[in-house]
């Protein structure tokens, strides 16, 4: 180990484990940390807040080389920990913060906020982010696999503008879903961005299961039908995912056009704003199995319209689905 390697870490808020430690082979860690350490990162770092749910840190050796580079942090968040945080918000449920990164050197702090820091003032009223040492091996496998299906991700680009012609051949159908999926998770929060929430994961979705020519009559019907045959299992899922989606569409609408939400619809998006979350994150992952090969947004959209008039040719559709498959 070289005097200039050093240890980059983040906090990772509303994470829950059954163990204290879970080792990513030689690429990075995560530990849980102690009440001394909590208050060590408190005295020393700037962005620190100690926090209840601020329980656990992941860490990786850095090699800062001979320029002493000024950059650590911006260099770690880009390579490392946002790709990181991407595949852990993809790979299951949870709301999973990385509000922190941090490393010490030459007995100096260095820290900067990342990514929902506010979210610390008012809790959470959400399932925590569960990650046990089962989940290890598979989330590896995971990552790896996803890795090759995001190389689009390499490049800046904005996801509400057209791609350059030089990029025509690689797929960045998902590049839109995927940024609002992760946007609510990387800004600061207060009560009212449930409704906004609503508003981005439905165009989340729109990106993905319409086309822009779809009548406006008929958009909520096939966004619904199609999610639903691609998602679910049976036909008792099947039956509530369309009623769900067309309630959230509804409710969407309500918002959009400035109509007030009477308390049954209110309590409806608050009771289940995590599961549209969810719906959009397995829907990203399915959309990235679809994509392959380069088909058209309407050959894809074609196939899932054959799939909700045809029960076997969707089975062998979501068997097909590898990246969905793999994740919790």
């Amino acid at each position: 180990m070289y005097k200039d390697d050093v240890q980059v870490c983040a906090i990772l808020r509303n994470f829950e484990s059954d163990v204290d430690y879970l080792p990513f082979s030689h690429d990075f860690w995560i530990q849980k940390i102690t009440e001394e350490d909590k208050k060590q990162l408190t005295d020393d770092l700037n962005y620190f807040h100690n926090y209840p749910l601020d329980n656990y840190i992941v860490g990786r050796w850095y090699y800062i080389g001979r320029g002493k580079s000024t950059t650590v942090l911006r260099d770690n968040i880009m390579m490392f920990f946002f790709p990181l945080f991407r595949a852990l918000k993809l790979f299951k449920a949870g709301e999973l913060i990385l509000p922190v990164c941090f490393y010490k050197y030459n007995n100096k702090w260095h820290d900067t906020e990342f990514c929902g820091e506010s979210y610390g003032l008012y809790g959470f009223d959400s399932k925590k982010f569960i990650f046990n040492k089962s989940d290890i091996e598979p989330f590896i496998n995971f990552k790896n696999e996803i890795n090759t299906y995001l190389k689009f991700m390499n490049f800046s680009l904005s996801p509400y503008q057209k791609k350059p012609k030089i990029l025509a051949d690689i797929d960045t159908r998902c590049l839109l879903a995927i940024h609002i999926f992760l946007k609510e998770s990387r800004e600061n929060y207060d009560p009212f961005t449930i409704y906004d929430r609503l508003i981005g994961y439905t165009i989340g979705l729109e990106s993905l299961f319409l086309l822009r020519r779809d009548e406006d009559d008929k958009k909520r019907k096939d966004l619904s039908s199609r999610i639903a045959v691609l998602l679910s299992k049976n036909e008792t899922e099947e039956t509530q995912l369309i009623r769900d989606i067309k309630k959230y569409y509804d409710i969407r609408s309500d918002i959009v056009h400035a109509s007030f939400l009477d308390n049954k619809d209110d309590n409806f998006l608050r009771a289940k704003i995590y599961d549209y979350e969810d719906i959009l994150r397995k829907s990203i992952l399915a959309f990235l199995d679809l994509n392959l090969n380069n088909a058209s947004k309407e050959e894809v959209l074609n196939l899932l319209d054959k799939a909700i008039l045809d029960n076997n040719y969707r089975q062998e559709m979501q068997k097909s689905l590898k990246i969905l498959n793999m994740a919790m």
